[in-house]
């Protein structure tokens, strides 16, 4: 328990029994008077709020640390699922053409890699990206595929941007903002929970390891060269 100022934890104990119960779990330490006026609760207002005075309540290592995990709001591109971020969902009907099939989606590429033989992925090229995930779910899993499949993928959403160049350039548009595929179903892998927080957001990340190969292409091509000199 942090105390602040005249702060009496006697008296919160007996105010709080749910508190004072659980008493012999705590310990009490004085803040700093440096500090004494930061909140947490001032700082999410303000995060919440937009108020780009936030940072000055935390360190900037904390601040770098929440910014590359997408906690920054306006630095963040949270909503893949509507303009003008909707070209970075999997679920945007873009064709790509992957391991000699031609698919109507990223989502379609990928829940077809789920399957084994050839004929079980050709159905997927048939499909829109909500059946694609739909079939993807029922389909006999082959058995390595929690190896694989961040791997795979990265392939696809690479190939994504490969073959459609207008959509290459909007994702280097992105500039330096966070990529966080945030949702409200859950999904804690490929994305971030946004009712908890929580996720690994793996497409996200392939998003901006993909970006940064574009960039890279792009200064050591002959017209990027150019540039430098």
């Amino acid at each position: 328990m942090a105390r602040r100022g005249e702060d009496d934890p006697d008296r919160i104990r007996e105010t709080l029994p749910s508190l004072a119960e659980h008493w012999d779990r705590f310990a009490v330490f004085d803040v700093p008077g440096s500090i004494s006026t930061v909140s947490s609760s001032v700082f999410r207002e303000k995060l919440h709020a937009g108020d780009r005075s936030a940072s000055d309540l935390v360190t900037p290592e904390v601040w770098e640390l929440m910014r590359i995990n997408g906690k920054i709001p306006w630095e963040t591109v949270s909503d893949f699922h509507a303009e003008p971020y909707a070209f970075l969902s999997n679920f945007h009907e873009t064709p790509i053409e992957y391991r000699g099939l031609v698919y109507g989606s990223t989502e379609a590429a990928f829940q077809a890699q789920k399957c084994l033989r050839e004929e079980e992925k050709a159905q997927f090229t048939a499909f829109s990206p909500g059946k694609s995930k739909g079939v993807g779910r029922r389909v006999r899993l082959r058995p390595d595929w929690e190896d694989i499949k961040t791997g795979l993928m990265e392939e696809i959403v690479r190939a994504k941007f490969a073959q459609h160049p207008d959509l290459a350039e909007k994702l280097k548009a992105t500039g330096d903002l966070v990529l966080v595929e945030g949702n409200h179903w859950g999904d804690t892998c490929w994305g971030v929970d946004t009712r908890t927080g929580q996720g690994e957001n793996r497409l996200g990340k392939i998003l901006m390891k993909v970006r940064e190969e574009l960039r890279q292409e792009r200064a050591e091509s002959p017209e990027g060269r150019e540039r430098q000199q």
